[in-house]
């Protein structure tokens, strides 16, 4: 038998598996997270629905094929389910202080994220000491988001997340999905998914400030046009349903991310790490193909005018792969990077005040963001 898998509504799990040519039935054995439920089952499908559940509870499965006679054959599945459940990461104690005390983008997005996901929970860095106390989660989000200091700044982690680095690189090897927003993006570092030498000894554009007034509309390319070959990025999930358009014969796809208003310009991305991993020419397909099968790393999004190359990693996710390090090879979980400058979760108000709110206002462009947000978290919900 291969992985049990499952899907959860409102009430309801659904838990399928690939059957055995030689069974005739199947034992389900369900334990739920503390012990207290326990259900055993025989069943000649390959599914079972279990009603009425709590979305949040975590159970453990295992399955036993059976032959005609009743003899337990050898192939034996077993696997965590339910609790499909997102958490927002964040340096804060807790809800209130961060949107009391914090940045207004990452206060922005908690308050989405409690509007979008009510059965979401809030995991303070300093209460992660164990991989048991994040395993059930299917996907960590944090949004990073500096106004003080410099680039170098963005560099320096809080002691509660270099803290907890070590457990949530063991999250992501064990198959955990992680969401990383602005500044959050070079703590793909930290956690030792790519080395932290690479990425600084790389050319980047990294950005911080308060920011100031803008006038022009900033647009995501979400293609690749090199000449030699064309991608068409748009088709990942976290693009789908936000509109796109073309801007010239190199960028034939885009997306406005940020129109005129007061911006914060935090670019947090990097050039050149496509040549430095494979060693191949930035413009080829064969660099595209080599990056993405044998080191996980898809690039999403450009600058568009950063269509012609392979170079740029500004919207991507690192995968698992054979060429990845230790630990996050096949059966690891995947690392989505969202550092495009036009991606503020909140543009300030005109003056230069923040608006903290679940769905700001002050960007026309703000339903792309946050599309582009529930799609991000509903693809590590799902994968």
């Amino acid at each position: 038998m291969t992985q049990i898998d499952n899907s959860e509504d409102d009430h309801d799990l659904q838990i399928t598996w690939k059957g055995s040519d030689d069974a005739t039935s199947y034992i389900l054995k369900l334990v739920n997270g503390d012990g207290t439920k326990e259900i055993n089952e025989t069943v000649t499908s390959t599914s079972y629905t279990l009603k009425g559940v709590e979305m949040k509870e975590r159970w453990k499965a295992t399955i036993i094929a059976q032959n005609a006679e009743g003899k337990a054959l050898p192939s034996e599945a077993s696997a965590k389910i339910g609790g499909k459940i997102p958490a927002f990461l964040s340096e804060y104690e807790t809800p209130d202080e961060l949107i009391a005390n914090g940045d207004d983008d990452e206060a922005s997005a908690l308050l989405w994220f409690q509007e979008n996901y009510p059965n979401g929970e809030f995991v303070y860095f300093g209460n992660i000491n164990k991989v048991e106390d994040i395993e059930d989660y299917r996907m960590l989000f944090w949004l990073r988001d500096l106004e003080t200091g410099n680039n170098d700044d963005i560099w320096s982690f809080s002691d509660l997340a270099k803290d907890a680095a070590p457990i949530i690189e063991q999250y992501v090897k064990n198959g955990g999905n992680l969401l990383l927003w602005q500044h959050a993006v070079p703590y793909i570092g930290t956690i030792n998914r790519l080395p932290t030498s690479l990425l600084r000894g790389v050319d980047n554009a990294f950005g911080c400030g308060t920011g100031g007034w803008n006038g022009d509309v900033w647009k995501m390319g979400v293609c690749l046009n090199t000449g030699s070959f064309s991608k068409d990025l748009s088709t990942h999930p976290i693009y789908e349903g936000i509109p796109t358009e073309k801007l010239n014969d190199n960028c034939f796809k885009a997306i406005a991310m940020k129109g005129a208003g007061w911006t914060e310009d935090h670019n947090c991305l990097f050039f050149n790490i496509p040549a430095q991993l494979t060693g191949l020419d930035n413009t080829s397909e064969e660099c595209y193909n080599v990056l993405t099968t044998e080191y996980g790393i898809y690039p999403l999004g450009t600058w568009d005018s950063q269509c012609s190359w392979v170079s740029q990693l500004n919207v991507w996710e690192a995968k698992a792969a054979p060429s990845a390090p230790e630990g996050f090879q096949d059966g690891a979980g995947t690392v989505l990077c969202i550092g495009n400058g036009g991606c503020e979760f909140s543009m300030k108000n005109e003056d230069g005040t923040p608006d903290k709110s679940a769905n700001p206002k002050n960007n026309s462009c703000q339903s792309n963001i946050l599309k582009l947000a529930k799609n991000s978290v509903e693809y590590l919900m799902s994968i």
